[in-house]
């Protein structure tokens, strides 16, 4: 692993971090979250907590799986993949927890996403902290965990995978929504969704040089090549991209909301001396 990968992968993490920060300005000044859909940031957040629990799987089951994706023992590279996820993870979730805890009150709605999101976090977690538990960290895996190991990455990479990535692809439509019912853009951070829509495209470009499948796979026909590849290591590419894209598009139509209530209100402060005359 090189000294310019390890900068680069060292400097997304740190853009990624810095990427949330025009958010959480944006409601700690507003001292709410109105406008800011509780679905929106659910979508998201599961998301980033299925790329967490994935990455987590790798490292804590990397003897069982192929060095192409992690190596064994794990090498920086890898904890820095960990590390991405975890930020994102842990970012995501201090939204998700501000939209909670501050104003509006929303009570129903609050009720089931964190309903929703309690029952993700146990289905997404607790099968890769059983198969962490079913081997010392220093023991050969036994033939039960890598059953366990096997009949999880399948699922996960074959079944649960293209679901994650179409509920973080429709994320934008509630927001979407909750800003065309508004005559104003709330506490969203038009200055943040620009910034995060910019980092996670490089973010995701990125993440195919932080894994790949073995070279003899890329000789498949191209429809099938294509699917192995996101099945085992593409999902973190296109869900980074993916959250990138919903980001450009919720900061399109934020940036036309706010355009047409300022086009509004000049039209109303243009009528009012007519209005006064008559």
């Amino acid at each position: 692993m090189s000294i310019a990968d390890i900068a680069i992968r060292v400097n997304l993490l740190i853009i990624t971090l810095l990427s949330f920060v025009p958010q959480y300005l944006r409601i700690i000044t507003k001292r709410d979250t109105a406008g800011i859909s509780l679905y929106y940031i659910l979508l998201n957040l599961i998301s980033a907590t299925h790329q967490f629990s994935l990455n987590l799987h790798l490292i804590s089951e990397n003897a069982q799986i192929a060095e192409t994706i992690v190596q064994t023992p794990p090498s920086l590279g890898d904890w820095l993949n960990l590390a991405q996820s975890t930020v994102l993870w842990i970012s995501q979730l201090g939204l998700f927890l501000s939209l909670i805890l501050t104003s509006p009150p929303r009570p129903t709605q609050k009720c089931s996403v964190v309903t929703i999101y309690i029952t993700v976090l146990l289905l997404s977690l607790s099968p890769v902290i059983t198969e962490s538990t079913l081997h010392a960290p220093n023991q050969e895996p036994g033939e039960y965990s890598r059953w366990f190991s096997a009949i999880y990455s399948g699922i996960a990479f074959m079944f649960v995978n293209p679901v994650i990535t179409l509920l973080a692809l429709v994320a934008s439509v509630p927001q979407v929504r909750e800003l065309r019912s508004r005559a104003e853009i709330g506490a969203l951070s038009i200055p943040g969704l620009a910034v995060q829509a910019v980092v996670f495209i490089l973010v995701g470009l990125y993440w195919p040089f932080r894994m790949g499948i073995r070279p003899q796979y890329w000789r498949l026909e191209p429809g099938r090549v294509w699917v192995y590849w996101y099945q085992r290591v593409g999902w973190a590419a296109v869900d980074n991209l993916v959250f990138a894209i919903v980001q450009a598009v919720v900061l399109w139509t934020a940036l036309r909301q706010r355009g047409t209530g300022f086009w509004r209100g000049q039209l109303d402060n243009e009528r009012t001396p007519i209005l006064l005359r008559k």
